[in-house]
């Protein structure tokens, strides 16, 4: 039983690892996307569409992260 929650706890770990690592990058892209558009790279329009998916797809990995985070302590909780 102690080796079958040490394996859970294990996945959402690495789970979180993950959603964090993914987290950084949409953020970095954000960055250089206004980057791009401060310096005239890109137009209004596609900064805009893209600037919301990043948005919406940052907002997902949050939700993720925190539902992992909430099954984490479950996890230590029952401990």
């Amino acid at each position: 039983a102690l080796g079958n929650k040490q394996a859970k706890r294990s996945k959402v770990v690495l789970e979180l690892d993950e959603l964090q690592a993914e987290l950084d990058s949409m953020q970095q892209l954000v960055h250089r996307l206004r980057h791009h558009f401060s310096v005239g790279l890109l137009n209004e329009l596609d900064y805009k569409n893209q600037l919301n998916q990043c948005k919406k797809r940052i907002d997902e990995i949050t939700s993720s992260i925190n539902q992992a985070k909430k099954r984490l302590l479950g996890e230590e909780k029952q401990n």
